[in-house]
């Protein structure tokens, strides 16, 4: 009992310091020290709190009769000893729904084995989850007594309404995908991919649960609202480049370079240094005399070279493409743009090395740079107002 004790005076301790920091946070007075106070002195606080909790007219059992205040004392009362911060079996639940969270995520992955997706113990163990989520939804909803609605535009609405929704769409409303032969077995196969992301979404409850990871998630989204001019900029770099690319390099690599948006998409690949040289030499050379794995000219359907097996040239043939403008060379000019010019090899490497400098080793450095520091900075000053909390 005395370890039981000193467990919940830890808590209301934490809990007090987290307070303490939300209202210097706003500008308010906190409460004195509360690592300053005895275990008793806490628990006697804590149970002051939960009594005046429990007092609210909205969850007071006494300020109501019949079914309002048979539903209070036997539905309101123990969901928030289950669900409210500080109840008797808070820390119980909580780590039962985690629990959940971590089997779920599991079940995901060995739900992708064809093999284990339909095995009665994966299916069982997911139905438990569920039911597990089902049952945190309605304790939480009950938890707000007289004001169910408070579960959806509460203190907590953005939390509870994606438990809510994650929670709804993944109860099997087209039938199991392991039906077995029935008649809705193929819409439910169907929808099974949907279903396992959905299902994949139930680990991001975990971020909630787990304060360490909500401190960090929230210490990189403060980190991403201070790279807006950064990726404007990088954007600018990006679009003049394309056009750039464009004017130089249609007619020599109409694939790479046919339209604004496929150039972007070209240069992002670049600046991830993915391959960014075959591009680069298709740009020089022209895709006839480069083709960089891309271009292919149509083969003579006449041709008898030995070095052919006839099985594959024919599938050769069958298979690809060759209509697609995309792949062919067929309506390029001879004479390419950089060909007729004995500087062209300078000016597309150039190109190429400023663009690859100032993208892949200046930009996208500076633009992790600046959100690693931003998170940094958030978390380190949420550690500060919990440390000056307990002062």
């Amino acid at each position: 009992m005395a370890a039981v004790a000193a467990a919940a005076a830890a808590r209301a301790r934490e809990k007090a310091k987290a307070k303490k920091a939300e209202a210097m946070r706003n500008g308010e007075v906190g409460d004195s020290d509360p690592t300053s106070r005895s275990d008793a002195q806490v628990l006697a606080d804590l149970a002051a709190e939960q009594e005046a909790r429990f007092s609210e007219p909205t969850t007071d059992p006494n300020q109501y009769e019949g079914a309002a205040k048979f539903y209070l004392m036997y539905a309101t009362r123990p969901a928030m000893a289950l669900a409210v911060e500080g109840g008797e079996y808070e820390p119980h639940f909580s780590f039962l729904v985690i629990s959940a969270i971590m089997v779920a995520g599991v079940l995901v992955g060995v739900s992708t084995y064809p093999t284990l997706e339909c095995a009665d113990w994966n299916q069982f163990l997911d139905l438990v989850v569920t039911v597990i989520f089902i049952l945190e939804v309605f304790v939480k909803i009950a938890a707000e007594g007289m004001r169910p609605w408070k579960y959806w535009t509460g203190k907590e609405w953005a939390w509870n309404n994606f438990d809510f929704m994650i929670v709804l769409l993944c109860l099997p409303w087209g039938g199991s995908s392991c039906g077995g032969g029935s008649d809705d077995g193929g819409d439910a196969a169907s929808m099974a991919p949907v279903l396992r992301l959905l299902r994949l979404a139930r680990l991001v409850k975990l971020i909630r649960k787990v304060p360490q990871l909500q401190m960090i998630v929230m210490g990189l989204v403060g980190g991403l609202r201070s790279i807006g001019y950064i990726v404007l900029l990088l954007l600018l770099i990006f679009y003049l480049f394309a056009i750039a690319g464009i004017t130089m390099f249609r007619q020599n690599d109409p694939y790479h370079w046919r339209d604004v948006a496929t150039a972007l998409i070209t240069l992002f690949r670049a600046a991830t240094l993915e391959d960014w040289t075959d591009i680069m030499y298709i740009g020089i050379y022209g895709c006839k005399l480069y083709p960089g794995g891309i271009y292919k000219d149509r083969p003579d359907a006449n041709a008898t070279d030995s070095e052919y097996d006839d099985d594959a040239y024919e599938a050769e043939l069958d298979d690809y493409d060759y209509d697609d403008e995309r792949y062919s060379c067929e309506e390029a000019d001879d004479e390419y743009f950089f060909i007729a010019d004995p500087n062209a090899d300078l000016l597309v490497a150039l190109y190429w090395v400023l663009f690859i400098t100032i993208s892949a080793l200046v930009m996208l450095s500076l633009f992790v740079g600046s959100v690693t520091m931003s998170m940094s900075e958030s978390m380190n000053q949420m550690k500060d107002e919990q440390e000056e909390a307990a002062r």
